[in-house]
């Protein structure tokens, strides 16, 4: 009996074979990334409205509480968050005041979050940093002030239509959008750039931002400028400004308010 023996010609991918398929890979993989990344973006866009909603709420909770009828003053940001003061405005000298600059007619700290009974967590946006909150003095709750009611209920009439100090510009510094504000919640973003992160530090950075700069208050190298701790500007974030030069980016998210807005939420009544 005679055998045979087959042979089979048994040829590999080629190089061209290999490198398409490896292009095609990476085209699906970034496709992926891309699209988880947008969904995280989504997500926290989300979360970011909601906890701002929830602070603008309990900031009008306040101020329409009877033995309050002005805004809470700020919590100190470069408190840790271990202290027992995170979160907390002055409350009659319990916590350590913020430190006020001169003539200054604008306070700014962090969210007092356990001074408004709001859980911790809305103490930072998204990106783990600490929300500011910058509010003018006529409308403040703050240690030392004479009791003048900027705000009232059911016919307890201020005497004053209490104007905020805060204006609010675009985020290069040139057009006002906002005067008369008295109050501002801040994210800083993604970026996170002059924000003060969980331990009360401010994260340091670069930006050449005007609306940056003038929310955190602070240097192109995020150091806390002195000179306008409490400068009442405000870069509005309804537009983020994305540029050629990473460092001049704006990603601010702000919210505004004058003192009508307070008055009109919960039906309080001016002279």
């Amino acid at each position: 009996m005679v055998s045979k023996t087959v042979t089979k010609n048994l040829s590999g991918f080629t190089l061209l074979e290999l490198s398409i398929v490896l292009v095609i890979m990476s085209l699906m993989l970034g496709g992926i990334l891309a699209a988880l990344a947008q969904q995280s973006r989504i997500a926290k866009n989300a979360e970011l409205e909601m906890k701002m909603d929830a602070i603008e709420q309990a900031l009008v909770a306040y101020a329409s509480d009877l033995t309050n009828l002005a805004l809470p003053y700020p919590a100190n940001h470069s408190i840790a968050y271990s202290n027992n003061c995170f979160g907390r405005m002055w409350e009659n000298g319990a916590c350590s005041d913020l430190p006020k600059n001169g003539s200054s007619n604008v306070s700014s700290g962090t969210v007092p979050v356990r001074s408004l009974g709001l859980p911790d967590e809305y103490a930072f946006d998204p990106w783990g940093n600490r929300f500011t909150y910058k509010v003018s003095d006529v409308v403040a709750n703050y240690p030392g002030k004479v009791a003048i009611l900027p705000f009232s209920v059911n016919g307890i009439s201020a005497s004053l239509m209490f104007p905020g100090h805060i204006t609010v510009r675009d985020p290069t510094g040139v057009s006002t959008i906002a005067t008369a504000v008295v109050a501002a919640i801040i994210s800083h973003g993604p970026n996170g750039f002059g924000a003060f992160s969980v331990d009360g530090i401010i994260k340091t950075g670069y930006s050449t931002s005007t609306g940056e700069l003038n929310n955190c208050n602070c240097t192109t190298a995020a150091a806390i400028d002195v000179g306008v701790l409490n400068a009442p500007f405000v870069g509005v974030g309804t537009n983020r400004v994305t540029s050629s030069d990473a460092a001049d980016n704006f990603d601010d998210t702000v919210r505004y308010y004058n003192r009508a807005f307070f008055v009109s939420k919960q039906n309080l009544k001016t002279e």
